[in-house]
């Protein structure tokens, strides 16, 4: 009995192999990393606020974990502060 090796196999193989490229290459929401985003004595301005959201997507990251560290200190650093739920943001 000659065995003769199966094309079927290497097909499907090839086929995983280009699924998985793909999914390296673009992956689902629910894979992409976070970052840690740090809010320092509430320093920050709406306009940087939205340069880092811009540079987060555009590095495709599929979140962000907003830590404040520390309030706005006495003068604050910029005015108005940004206090973390407030109104304002």
């Amino acid at each position: 009995m000659i065995l003769f090796p199966s094309t079927s196999y290497s097909q499907s193989a090839n086929r995983q192999k280009v699924n998985l490229e793909n999914l390296f290459k673009t992956p689902g929401n629910d894979t992409k990393p976070w970052v840690f985003w740090y809010w320092m004595n509430a320093a920050i301005t709406k306009d940087e606020i939205k340069a880092d959201l811009a540079a987060m997507r555009s590095a495709r990251m599929g979140g962000a974990y907003l830590m404040p560290i520390y309030g706005a200190q006495s003068p604050p650093l910029i005015n108005p502060p940004a206090q973390q739920l407030s109104p304002q943001f």
